[in-house]
């Protein structure tokens, strides 16, 4: 189980699953003590769950169930330990939701008979009934949802509801009940005054009780009828109760991650008037409360800093950490849709490292006023670009921010790449680029390595370019992959959702020879697949003309409607995706270009 805890920190894709196999094949012995097998079997249904390729059947889920109903009686729960049991079920039914119902019956039935206490039974039966309500539901927005399931979903959370309520009434010191009526009344469409005085129940009952703030967040987005000024304010009052000696002022940086899946603008978000002084506020904070169980502090702040635009912190705090950057808070800037050398590059000319005049430049290419930043580009002199990675910046930011004007002539333009990549998205991957204009994507089996550049696609689009890949032997990957060059590109509304786009794809199976197809929202959902005749160089070519999408791949195409994609968008950015590329494989892509068809 050690492999968990390296995973989250290096995303060790190949060990952890290695791992997982080897754990899994021993929960059939019971000499292994259940509450063991239980979370074994927990964290192989959830790895599998973030599997493209793989499917849970519910064979596997029931066993879960099954494991954990022998859990439940087990005496390690007992007395002060209960507390641990409904935490841990909670964790463990989240891993799947592929059970039967007789499975759900059986676990139901166990708990009733285990020896658990009246308060622990009941936590656990509003647990179960809220998984199981959201199962009969889907998660499809409610426009897409049939009567029926509506009907099962309220049945099973009215009997949420009366365990949750019972569980409470009978132990009010436990802030588990309290935080699970906040989800139950969501569902149940109830005020937000009662949805917040159930979160003060909770907090009353243990004040970083973190499950009860994403709850609550939760229940105050647009989605559930609140708004992102909602979302927002909370998070600052999060942060403002001022305990750094818990985890709760952080939920202020998740309250704008939430946002920021949506607007797709963190530096929007974190400057926000609602929240900028409370997050400058709390990155000082994080600094000046750094301990050795906080070694992540000053990145943390480094970043809050700079996206609420206090450059001199961030530069301050980014010194402490000698310019680097911790795997975990690279994927944090991830999931705000940029990387750690674009960070580095920004501060390095917000804060004047690189002198006043680059700063000029930065300053108002933050304030998206570009031709404000073209004139402070042209007022530049030779000694204001001595540091190669400001001349890649300049040249990156004056070129990318030309380039739709040089698009309007219908001819092909090689797009706007160097060094440091300062205007790209990058939503995951080790992405570099060369000072010839090549971009480079090394694997290390994760899933997601999505880069886009700030080139707008629309209507009548194309995208070609040369690719390369240097990978080891199939039998040394851990799965199938795929590289995918993308044309209207937009990054995805919820923080486990594919982003948009309309994908070429070149698909190398574990076994077998390589295909082409073209798909839209997912890389899986393959169309018009055909074999790949692949060289040592590929040349490709993604066309969109009105409803009409194609993907050329050496040669020989394929072609559907936008609709038939599923399209979710007429327009959008220019990128590339590799789908778990194999650890030490590295494709290249060189000669990009794209044409504004008139």
């Amino acid at each position: 189980m050690s492999q968990i805890m390296l995973f989250e920190e290096n995303h060790d894709w190949r060990a952890a699953q290695a791992a997982s196999n080897l754990a899994y094949r021993s929960t059939g012995k019971k000499n292994i003590p259940a509450p063991l097998r239980t979370w074994i079997v927990s964290y192989y249904l959830d790895w599998l769950g973030h599997q493209t390729h793989a499917r849970i059947t519910s064979n596997d889920a029931d066993r879960l169930l099954s494991i954990m109903g022998e859990t439940i009686a087990d005496p390690g729960y007992a007395g002060e330990f209960e507390p641990v049991l409904v935490r841990d079920f909670a964790v463990w039914l989240k891993a799947t939701s592929d059970y039967q119902r007789a499975a759900i019956d059986k676990l139901r039935d166990t708990i009733i008979a285990s020896p658990r206490s009246e308060w622990a039974k009941q936590a656990m039966l509003a647990r179960l009934e809220i998984e199981y309500a959201w199962k009969i539901r889907g998660r499809d927005w409610a426009s897409e949802v049939s009567e029926d399931s509506f009907k099962g979903f309220a049945e099973h959370l009215e009997l949420a509801s009366a365990h949750a309520r019972k569980a409470h009434g009978l132990n009010s010191d436990r802030p588990e009940a309290a935080a699970d009526m906040i989800t139950i009344l969501m569902g149940q469409e109830a005020t937000k005054e009662e949805i917040r005085d159930w979160f003060d129940l909770s907090t009353r009952a243990q004040f970083d009780y973190l499950a009860a703030y994403r709850s609550l967040l939760n229940a105050f987005s647009e989605r559930w009828g609140g708004s992102q000024g909602h979302v927002l304010m909370l998070g600052r009052r999060f942060a403002e109760t001022g305990r750094y000696d818990t985890d709760v002022p952080d939920m202020l940086i998740h309250a704008c991650v939430m946002i920021t899946t949506e607007v797709a603008n963190a530096r929007a978000v974190f400057s926000h008037p609602l929240v900028r002084d409370t997050i400058v506020a709390y990155a000082r904070s994080k600094r000046e409360t750094k301990s050795g169980d906080q070694p992540e502090s000053n990145d943390i702040a480094a970043v809050a800093a700079w996206l609420t635009g206090d450059d001199h912190m961030a530069a301050e705090a980014l010194k402490t950490t000698g310019w680097e950057l911790s795997p975990t808070t690279k994927r944090r800037l991830n999931d705000l849709l940029t990387h750690a050398d674009a960070m580095r590059n920004s501060v390095s000319a917000g804060s004047g490292l690189w002198g006043a005049r680059i700063q000029a430049v930065e300053k108002a290419f933050r304030s998206r006023n570009y031709q404000q930043t073209l004139d402070a580009i042209k007022a530049l002199r030779p000694e204001d670009l001595k540091d190669e990675k400001c001349r890649n910046y300049v040249h990156e930011l004056r070129d990318i921010l030309e380039f739709p004007q040089r698009m309007k002539d219908g001819d092909w333009h090689r797009l706007p790449i160097y060094p440091g990549l300062s205007t790209c998205v990058v939503m995951g991957g080790d992405w570099s680029a060369s000072p010839a204009g090549e971009i480079s994507v090394t694997g290390n089996d994760n899933p997601r390595n999505e880069l886009a550049f700030s080139v707008v696609s629309g209507e009548k689009f194309e995208l070609r370019g040369e690719f390369s890949v240097d990978a080891p032997a199939p039998k040394d990957w851990l799965r199938s992959w795929a590289l995918c060059p993308m044309t209207h590109w937009q990054p995805s509304r919820s923080a486990n959702a594919a982003a948009y786009g309309i994908r070429g794809v070149v698909f190398y199976p574990k076994s077998g020879e390589p295909k082409a197809a073209i798909a839209g929202q997912f890389y899986s959902k393959r169309q018009a697949e055909q074999p790949a005749v692949l060289a040592k160089v590929n040349r490709f070519k993604i066309s969109v003309e009105g409803d009409v999408a194609e993907f050329e791949l050496n040669g020989v195409t394929s072609a559907r409607t936008t609709a038939a994609l599923e399209a979710e968008t007429r327009r959008g950015l220019v990128g590339i995706n590799c789908t778990f590329l194999p650890k030490d494989a590295k494709v290249t892509i060189r000669n990009i270009e794209v044409r504004a068809k008139k």
